[in-house]
């Protein structure tokens, strides 16, 4: 078996490593992270894999952030939820918390559901069978690995597969209609950042939005939005920095990281 994983940890088409069988116990808690069999042959499972394993777990640092960050009520947006990695993590340390779950791939959405059920967490997470854009309406999701899906405006190519788009603006406004809770999200769309802050524009500019980690790095390649965003951020109260070469932490000015 792969990596050599204890036939113990396989059961129904999956491997399952709880918190035992995760080498980085600050982060892993005690939930299961189910990994499919079937996917062992892609690179993104590989790296999940690996990491979670055999290594230091799956960006850790990030995961760590959020964990000095988000208060226990928060209202967490996973964006690009993949396998459920970030809403595991955040549910085993914030309980409390409020998790929306977006994913616009239909097996990510499949694992995603499981890896839900694995945990009994059916009912505390919210799925959104959509790809998040600048606008409500429809797109093509481009597949690459499991985790290098990227949204596009034109339906050229087979790889290509018809979804649903929605706004972080339309997710905030129906799962918090009464603003009660500090929205924080985490956000991995392969390079789709600026469309998703345009399509935040309402959340933004009324403060709804407390804190965004997202991704600054794709596939290697800088992000060539990272400059816009980071000023049509700092416009609208927020300041960012560099969390790691992946990674950028947006935050309002009146958020503390303390």
């Amino acid at each position: 078996m792969y990596l050599n994983v204890p036939k113990r940890l396989i059961r129904d088409g999956y491997i399952r490593l709880d918190g035992s069988a995760r080498r980085a116990k600050d982060i892993s808690r005690d939930y299961v992270l189910c990994i499919p069999l079937d996917m062992l042959e892609d690179p993104s499972t590989q790296i999940l894999l690996r990491a979670e394993f055999a290594g230091p777990g799956y960006e850790t640092e990030e995961r760590r952030l959020l964990d000095t960050l988000l208060p226990p009520e928060c209202l967490f947006l996973d964006i690009g939820a993949h396998w459920g990695v970030y809403t595991l993590h955040v549910l085993s340390a914030r309980p409390s918390a409020r998790v929306v779950a977006v994913e616009p791939d239909s097996t990510n959405l499949s694992h995603l559901r499981n890896n839900l059920t694995e945990n009994g967490l059916d009912d505390r997470v919210e799925v959104v069978d959509a790809a998040i854009a600048a606008t409500t309406g429809r797109g093509w999701l481009r597949r690459n690995t499991s985790m290098g899906h990227h949204l596009s405006t034109t339906p050229g190519g087979g790889a290509a597969r018809e979804v649903k788009t929605t706004t972080i603006d339309a997710i905030v406004e129906k799962f918090d209609p009464a603003d009660k809770r500090a929205v924080w999200i985490k956000m991995d769309i392969e390079g789709r950042e600026w469309a998703a802050f345009k399509g935040a524009a309402r959340s933004l500019g009324r403060g709804r939005i407390a804190g965004v980690l997202w991704e600054a790095r794709v596939g290697g390649v800088a992000n060539p939005d990272a400059a816009v965003i980071t000023d049509y951020l700092r416009n609208l109260g927020m300041t960012t920095r560099a969390v790691n070469d992946d990674y950028r932490l947006s935050v309002r000015r009146s958020t503390s990281e303390d």
